[in-house]
């Protein structure tokens, strides 16, 4: 364009757009300012400014806010007032740092391109980008193959692949749900909707026949001829191990879906979205094994191309532009990630709310946290804004909606509503956490956006790790309220015995957050114990004045007869207890002539009719209840050192250290009495002929997640390992030090501590003295890139016990009769600072000690100068590390260097015994233990592990594993009795002649 002078003309700018949003009118004023000045070229303005023409004219374009440098260089070419016009700029960044959707009211504009943590549904395919190549390989498969597994991890999309890019293109008719905690139930109502019948009539003929789910659909599609396969997809199919507590239920849906896609008439197409760390629960069914051994889709993280187009194409879609700086920082920061797909969009979804005009910006995606910090500073937003009480209400629902892991990771839960307080402060709660995309609510359920949430809000992931196994009698209580409501209340539902007693400790011991339902089945619980209980006394007491009524007229009568009575009784008393003690004499050989089943029984009619500890540790001692297990270690010796073999809290995974220096790590799955599932071998080192020290494993470890194994050799090698995967061990650190090392983890689980080893504990020839000092190493698991922090404990002339919660440390003198208990504070040793607080003298040698979880209290063993006996004691590590005894437990004989053990509750105490039997006691109260059983070992144990209710003992035997779960065990005896092949046993009156002794196992 040109003049009549032919004088080239600045061509017009494009116009702004027509709203007073605080961008428009900022350009607006900008462009008044140019034209106030004489309207000069770009091209002159630039000359002036010294900034490109693009730049200038995008400042002035009113689609983002320029940087402050480019707008103050505008002004000054156009003669404006510098001070004025940067206040301005930073008044309109401040109205643009606001959330952008409060300044709309438009529907169309406030739909957001991205979805935050929740999945993509079909709805949403206008804005799924990035796995075209994943969603076409996923259609082949499906064309296939009639049943097919989406293998992934939490996070890596497999929902939204499933949702938005399999269903939304399917040319076929689909359903689309989740197992739940019942899932044929869940399979039921959505075959109703199908086809129009009756939901609950569905769910009893599935529950009847579960095949029938097959004929049922070929009976739908039959109706519309044009279609001739429906489409099956159950999302999140791991909440069939995680939610669904019934076997029988989840066989039952498992046998449905294989039946309805393999059957030779199918018109069923079945894909399974699984979670990669449940696809071994999934092998666990041979038939959905073989199912799915040809079809399966992996869903890995997004490479940088496809994360490149999930993050620009939504944005474009709705005429958005993203930063190319937010985009390479985006893709560098999670390209080939997994599980970080809900983050990415989570925090391009706040960074939309702080978009500048039409633009995602680097500048609003550091406002938000980043990747890191997004989806935390969402959820920590939500919680802070409430009030304390909502806060406590908060904690309580995250904490039901939440399913904690069993050697897995904790996974979300969904709930019904009615779990759940009808409340104004419940629902202020939800609707908030609901409006912050952290829950998903529907009219009838609950449940978290997304796992992500769980992994990456520190609160929450504390919120669980304070008290899992509180946790764990919560989810146990909720399902026995929803029971007990289901049976209209029946009497029978209620809690009674043992489990009444753990539930009442453990509300009295923390502040739990039941509902009304579930405090209303407590009180029932205990209102029908204690109306029990007193008519039981009113019995007792009528029957007892009834006695002493026949006793008086009796002694009118004759006083020979009562005389010949007693005398009659005691006869019986003296008899029935002999029969008895022959009845125990004639165990073991019952045993060997009947392979157990018998003796078993024998035994378990005896503690019912004598509930004794000796008579419950022989139930537990029983062959239906014990899984035993010899390491195949090549020159190791079972329990030929101290600490060359290792069990995790768990019970399910064990590690054991050879003379060669190799460790074998063996992994049961889910339940010790089935086949172990994986085992592994981490090779020993090659170890010169002239070394100063062998390669023999002296000291091993296992954390208390199961994850994390840790071991030291005698040439002086501490290695941390990842066991997580044991298909694949990876080394994690390698430190060698002058001399051989004994690790051990902290309760708390932060620190692998590496002390100086004594000769005592590590048992090489060529460790000839003790130093005077010992020194321990801290490694932070969580930042094993540092070197780790080495402290110094002073005049401690005996080797080191890490025996407490992370924050102290204890170690005793090994002298015989010189014992002395020294407490250290090492809460801040990061920074490499230890304190002594307080050395106890000890009377008797102490030879053993054990902390509790928690660090407050020590099991310590002593010997007497003037005799063998060794005695357990428990003392209570009070304020400033001193210790006060708080009761010795009634023996004397625990066997020497077999060190006791606490359970991961710190409420059980279990300590080897000279007799060969471990004693297993209540501890809860330590002022006065109660000895719950006493459990005859058939072999030298030495070292034993306490976990949950499994009591393993370890020796040169091999590895043996009992239940302490009394129901369980019955079970067990029973089932082994009945299915037993038939054989000659004695009559039972046999074994106790002229006495009442009913056969447990009787049908």
């Amino acid at each position: 364009m040109k003049t009549d002078l032919g004088v080239p003309m600045p061509r017009p700018e494009r116009p702004l757009e027509l709203n007073d949003g605080p961008l428009t009118s900022f350009a607006s004023d900008l462009r008044k300012l140019r034209e106030t000045a004489g309207s000069p070229p770009y091209r002159t303005l630039a000359r002036q400014a010294h900034y490109s023409v693009t730049t200038l004219s995008e400042a002035a374009g009113g689609r983002m806010l320029p940087s402050l440098a480019v707008t103050l260089s505008y002004v000054r070419a156009c003669g404006g007032d510098p001070v004025e016009w940067e206040q301005r700029w930073r008044d309109t960044s401040a109205r643009l740092a606001r959330p952008a959707a409060t300044a709309s009211t438009d529907p169309a504009e406030l739909r957001a391109p991205y979805l935050g943590l929740a999945a993509f549904q079909a709805a949403d395919a206008d804005r799924f980008f990035g796995r075209e190549i994943l969603v076409e390989s996923l259609r082949d498969q499906v064309r296939q193959h009639r049943l097919v597994g989406v293998l992934g991890a939490s996070g890596s999309g497999k929902s939204s692949l499933l949702r938005a890019g399999l269903v939304s293109t399917a040319r076929m008719p689909s359903v689309v749900f989740t197992p739940g905690m019942h899932p044929m139930e869940e399979c039921a109502v959505q075959l109703a909707v199908l086809t129009g019948e009756s939901a609950p009539l569905l769910r009893q003929e599935l529950a009847a026949d579960p095949t029938a789910l097959h004929l049922r659909i070929r009976q739908t599609l039959a109706a519309n001829p044009g279609r001739t396969d429906l489409l099956l997809v159950v999302d999140q199919f791991e909440e069939l191990f995680t939610l669904c507590g019934d076997a029988a239920e989840r066989q039952d849906f498992i046998t449905a879906l294989v039946h309805a896609a393999t059957t030779a008439s199918s018109q069923t197409r079945v894909v399974l979205g699984v979670r990669s760390d449940f696809f071994t629960h999934c092998a666990g069914y041979p038939e959905l094994h073989d199912a799915l051994s040809d079809g399966q889709v992996l869903v890995g993280p997004m490479t940088s191309d496809e994360l490149r187009e999930a993050i620009v194409k939504p944005a474009a879609a709705a005429n958005l532009t993203v930063d190319t700086a937010l985009v390479t920082r985006l893709v560098a920061e999670t390209a080939n990630r997994p599980g970080v797909l809900p983050l990415v969009s989570h925090a391009l979804l706040e960074t939309w709310h702080r978009r500048q005009g039409m633009a995602l910006t680097a500048a609003g995606y550091e406002e938000v946290g980043g990747i890191r910090h997004a989806l935390a500073r969402t959820a920590e937003a939500a919680y802070t804004a409430f009030t304390q009480d909502q806060q406590t209400t908060a904690r309580q629902i995250l904490l039901r909606l939440t399913a904690l892991g069993e050697g897995t990771e904790d996974t979300k839960r969904r709930i019904n509503r009615v779990e759940l307080d009808d409340t104004d402060e419940v629902r202020v709660v939800l609707a908030a956490l609901a409006c912050g995309r952290l829950i998903v609510l529907d009219h009838h359920s609950v449940e978290i956006a997304h796992e992500a949430l769980i992994g990456h809000w520190p609160r929450l992931r504390d919120w669980l790790a304070e008290d899992r196994e509180g946790l764990h009698i919560h989810r146990q209580l909720t399902e026995a309220t929803t029971v007990w409501e289901a049976m209209e209340h029946d009497p029978e539902a209620l809690y009674r015995g043992a489990r009444l007693v753990r539930a009442r400790e453990w509300i009295g011991s923390t502040t739990p957050g039941l509902s009304g339902r579930e405090q209303a089945f407590v009180t029932a619980s205990v209102d029908i114990t204690r109306q029990e209980a007193q008519l039981a006394r009113r019995r007792t007491r009528r029957l007892r004045q009834l006695v002493a009524a026949l006793a008086v007229l009796l002694v009118l009568a004759t006083g020979i007869t009562t005389y010949s009575v007693a005398q009659q009784e005691t006869i019986a008393r003296q008899r029935d207890a002999e029969t008895i003690q022959n009845v125990i004499n004639e165990i073991p050989t019952i045993h060997g002539r009947y392979f157990g089943g018998l003796s078993d029984e024998l035994a378990l009619a005896l503690y019912r009719r004598d509930p004794t500890p000796q008579n419950l540790g022989r139930v537990l001692a029983s062959d239906a209840n014990t899984v035993t297990f010899r390491p195949n270690v090549g020159d190791s010796t079972l329990g030929g050192r101290r600490g060359v073999i290792a069990l995790s809290t768990d019970g399910l995974t064990y590690a054991v250290g050879s003379d060669s220096g190799a460790i074998i790590i063996s992994r049961w799955s889910g339940d010790p009495n089935v086949a172990k599932l994986v085992s592994a071998t981490i090779p020993g080192p090659y170890i010169p002929p002239d070394a100063l020290y062998d390669g023999a494993v002296n000291s091993i470890a296992i954390a208390r997640d199961g994850r994390t194994l840790a071991a030291s050799r005698d040439d002086g090698t501490v290695t941390l390992w990842n066991i997580a995967n044991l298909a694949a061990p990876s080394r994690l650190r390698a430190v060698t030090y002058p001399q051989p090392r004994e690790v051990e983890f902290t309760t708390d689980g932060q620190y692998l501590t590496v002390a100086s080893c004594a000769p005592t504990m590590c048992m090489s020839t060529e460790v000839t003295t003790v130093p005077s000092d010992h020194f321990v190493q801290f490694w932070e698991l969580n930042h094993l890139d540092n070197k780790g922090v080495e402290v110094r404990l002073e005049s401690s002339d005996g080797p080191v016990s890490i025996a407490a919660n992370g924050s102290i440390l204890a170690a005793w003198n090994p002298t015989f009769y010189l014992t002395g208990i020294k407490i250290w504070d090492v809460g801040n040793v990061r920074e490499g600072k230890v304190t002594l607080l307080n050395e106890s003298r000890v009377s008797d040698a102490v030879t053993e000690m054990a902390a509790s979880p928690d660090g407050r209290k020590l099991a310590i063993t002593t010997e007497s100068c003037c005799s063998t006996a060794v005695r357990l004691k428990i003392a209570q590590v009070a304020t400033g590390g001193r210790l006060t005894d708080l009761a010795t437990l009634p023996v004397d004989f625990v066997a020497p260097f077999a060190r006791p053990i606490f359970s991961p509750n710190g409420r059980e105490l279990a300590a080897v015994q000279y007799n060969r039997s471990s004693s297993l006691w209540n501890v809860f109260d330590s002022q006065q233990p109660q000895e719950l059983a006493e459990i005859p070992l058939d072999g030298a144990y030495r070292t034993i592990f306490l976990t949950g209710d499994r009591l393993a003992g370890i020796g040169i035997e091999g590895v043996k594993i009992w239940s302490t779960n009394l129901d369980l065990v019955s079970s067990k005896i029973c089932s082994e009795v009945k299915s037993a092949p038939l054989k000659e046993w004695p009559q039972w009156d046999s074994f106790f002649p002229n006495m009442h002794v009913p056969e447990p196992c009787a049908s």
